[in-house]
């Protein structure tokens, strides 16, 4: 459940005495709004002139009003836990924390701000401000700088973000409150000290983090030593932890990178970069073999060696064109023409080339395969399981890599690939 909040001060600095002068609560399912709460607050203290032009509030208008303290008690029922959510929470939550605190109350909550989980949901928009956010997500917003009518707006927004994106991703966006710092022994007991994988989970059973190590209890306790944003957070929002025997490290770096790409986690999001490109090898029309350059998504067939840009595929590919005197035009590194510039400065014979010359341009262009091919040649790895009869199998052949599990073999069948896990080339 969430309380979508706003309030109005009599200023923008706790630092300098700005108290509360209005506050509302709309309390929200992520769908509709079920419940609403707002009332002027005597700030004790005068409202600036220019604060009065903006919002309306004046000191007549909060002289009989409650003091804070008065309704301390009743908004603290609202509030209490519940996710906190304002457009611009840091602000509305440091008031609200600080007037709690001067009636003796500690607050806190988890806390999701509209204007910046907007900011990435919905990027491009230039303006960010809640009449221009509300504007451009079709949001009527009527007396701003009035607390109710600002939360409803807010809670209006928070729909199209769970609407956009879902209750669960919306959710992963929230700040936590770090209320224990020790490391959860219960969850961390009983994982195995071997290779695999591991997968941190919330109470949705969301997954948070992919790992990977080659010892699993070792690096989970790892992450509770870290005291960097990111560990906290997790730490958090951890609910349990579950895991993967892959009997070897290099199994583990293959399903690693196979399930971030598959759940893509929160806290995953840089990730492993994708191999989107590949070199791959043709015959042109006039007789001379070609290297070129395609995206792996547009065709079936396994290419040479695969690159996660196109930029990165071109050096490689310059450099090798280069490095066997192959022609820069035939390879789509130029276009050609008659003033070709690697032509002028002959280090390259263009597509110009009699019988025999052909015959020494394939055989450099030969060589040159087995060099940009290199390492993609068939091969198996076996490892044994701790604590099981069975054994990890991990392969290459003709570019896929694979992987299954069964008992110790004295020989190795190509013929096992069929019907295993494939997984692409990493």
């Amino acid at each position: 459940m969430f309380a979508v909040v706003d309030i109005e001060t009599t200023g923008g600095s706790l630092t300098q005495g700005s108290r509360i002068t209005e506050v509302a609560v709309v309390i929200h399912n992520g769908n509709t709004i079920e419940h609403r709460f707002s009332t002027l607050i005597n700030p004790e203290t005068d409202i600036p002139s220019f604060i009065i032009g903006l919002t309306g509030i004046t000191n007549e208008l909060v002289e009989n009003a409650p003091c804070f303290k008065e309704i301390a008690e009743q908004l603290f029922q609202l509030l209490d836990g519940k996710i906190f959510v304002a457009y611009n929470a840091s602000f509305d939550f440091s008031f609200i924390k600080s007037e709690f605190k001067r009636c003796g109350i500690d607050f806190n909550a988890e806390v999701i701000c509209t204007c910046s989980l907007s900011r990435k949901i919905f990027p491009g928009f230039g303006s960010y401000s809640l009449g221009n956010l509300t504007k451009n997500l079709g949001i009527i917003l009527e007396g701003h700088h009035r607390a109710m009518n600002d939360a409803v707006a807010a809670s209006e927004i928070l729909e199209k973000l769970v609407s956009e994106k879902g209750l669960e991703h919306t959710l992963l966006h929230r700040s936590v409150p770090i209320k224990n710092t020790e490391i959860p022994h219960e969850l961390i007991s009983k994982l195995p000290e071997t290779p695999g994988i591991y997968f941190f989970t919330d109470s949705n059973h969301e997954i948070l983090y992919i790992g990977k190590a080659k010892n699993i209890k070792k690096r989970v306790t790892s992450h509770f030593r870290n005291n960097n944003s990111k560990s906290k957070k997790i730490k958090a929002l951890l609910h349990d932890i579950s895991y993967m025997n892959t009997g070897c490290e290099l199994l583990a770096c293959l399903l690693e990178i196979e399930y971030i790409k598959e759940y893509q986690p929160f806290f995953n999001r840089a990730g492993k970069s994708e191999k989107n490109f590949g070199v791959y090898k043709n015959d042109i029309l006039n007789g001379l073999s070609k290297f070129f350059i395609h995206d792996i998504s547009k065709t079936n067939s396994s290419p040479l060696r695969y690159f996660g840009s196109r930029k990165a595929a071109d050096e490689f590919l310059s450099h090798i064109t280069e490095k066997y005197n192959l022609c820069r035009c035939i390879n789509s590194l130029e276009s050609y023409s008659d003033n070709c510039f690697y032509k002028q400065i002959k280090q390259c014979n263009g597509i110009v080339l009699d019988v025999n010359e052909k015959a020494n341009y394939n055989n450099r262009f030969n060589d040159a395969c087995l060099e940009v091919g290199d390492g993609w040649h068939d091969a198996a790895l076996v490892y044994p399981i701790a604590g099981s009869e069975e054994w990890v199998y991990v392969f290459r052949h003709q570019g896929a890599i694979g992987y299954y599990f069964g008992k110790k073999a004295t020989t190795f069948n190509i013929n096992l690939i069929k019907g295993v896990t494939h997984l692409k080339i990493i």
